[in-house]
């Protein structure tokens, strides 16, 4: 297990999470919007012994997800961690920016499929007249929301998980660690956007969405990511890794993110019974998909 990687995740995050709990309050979706900023609220340490960020005693929970920073496995065995069976669900993607001593050699580092892409995007995009910019104001912050809420519907605008999210980037600029990114068309128009944050040796990219639209064959949000990485790479105190975040998408591995496991852990006893059934299940589901392919 990398010891600089796991320092450049930890790093500060436990007082980042704790602040932004206390800055949601207790609304009913108060765990999900401080996880879509700072994701699993658990970890594995190097002798795989489970952590938290937070005050919470993760031992009280019947569930609990942490995230690893080993290899994914592709066998699912349910395994025994204490009075806990755990099995990996996911996976986190990170990539090793200290692999590239300049923006040329990542480039240089990416499949000719996507070279060739890229080239022709930064031809392409600025032709149009599309700009990236970093945000300046809430205005920035609204058409931000209005995106996401446009591209997944089942976080309406104004809603709790959206207003939740923009009140701890808020907290998150004024720490002086927020980092975010509009790109417009040529009419002004929002048709990208992006959100993430430093945090010691770490950048943690948080948020990446899109609008459907005549710049769809574009590819605005890759382009829009490949621009944030240049951005990164270029900076005298560049960060050491760039966390991508939970889930597998297509961009991650085409920007040489490697999978670190996630875990779920369920506690080991008959009140439990109907979530160890579940992860049965889950695991013979994720047995088969793997067969598959």
């Amino acid at each position: 297990m990398p010891q600089a990687m796991v320092s450049a995740y930890c790093d500060g995050r436990g007082r980042l999470m704790r602040q932004a709990q206390q800055l949601i309050g207790d609304v009913k979706a108060a765990d999900r919007i401080v996880s879509t900023v700072f994701w699993e609220d658990c970890f594995k340490d190097d002798t795989g012994n489970i952590g938290s960020f937070t005050s919470r005693d993760w031992t009280s929970l019947s569930r609990v997800q942490a995230v690893s920073f080993d290899p994914p496995t592709h066998t699912f065995p349910i395994e025994r961690v204490g009075g806990y069976r755990q099995l990996q669900v996911t996976t986190h993607w990170v990539l090793d920016l200290r692999d590239y001593d300049r923006a040329e050699d990542f480039f240089r580092a990416l499949s000719p499929k996507n070279r060739k892409k890229l080239r022709w995007l930064g031809n392409a995009v600025p032709k149009t007249g599309a700009k990236i910019s970093h945000f300046a104001d809430e205005a920035d912050f609204d058409a931000f929301e209005q995106l996401y809420s446009r591209q997944f519907p089942k976080y309406p605008l104004g809603s709790e998980i959206n207003r939740g999210v923009h009140r701890i980037y808020r907290h998150l600029f004024d720490a002086n660690c927020g980092r975010a990114w509009l790109m417009r068309d040529e009419h002004g128009e929002p048709v990208a956007a992006a959100l993430g944050y430093r945090l010691g040796r770490g950048f943690n990219f948080t948020h990446l969405t899109r609008a459907a639209g005549k710049l769809d064959k574009f590819s605005p949000g890759f382009f829009l990511t490949y621009q944030i990485l240049l951005e990164l790479l270029s900076e005298p105190d560049r960060p050491d890794f760039f966390f991508m975040g939970p889930g597998k998408y297509d961009y991650k591995a085409a920007f040489l993110g490697q999978p670190m496991a996630i875990y779920r852990l369920e506690r080991n006893s008959f009140s439990n019974l109907f979530g160890l059934i579940r992860m049965y299940h889950r695991a013979a589901k994720e047995r088969r998909l793997a067969m598959a392919q």
